[in-house]
């Protein structure tokens, strides 16, 4: 099977930081359809569940506060 890439552009009524903090929000990732869990560790770490793959560790980097460029 070939490659295949989906680009999907919407304008949203909110800022890149509120954007930023909703999908980076660890305690409210039910809205999430393809997450079962999402396991928070500790301030830096955390586990997500897939419901059709293997699980994933993440550990955040030191900074919480993002970089944001110029968005179109």
């Amino acid at each position: 099977m070939g490659k295949l890439t989906v680009v999907w552009e919407e304008e949203l009524p909110y800022s890149a930081q509120q954007f930023w903090h909703v999908v980076t929000d660890l305690t409210n990732w039910q809205w999430r359809s393809d997450l079962s869990l999402c396991e928070v560790i500790d301030e830096r770490k955390f586990i997500e569940f897939p419901k059709k793959a293997n699980l994933y560790d993440f550990i955040q980097p030191v900074s919480k506060n993002p970089i944001f460029g110029n968005f179109k």
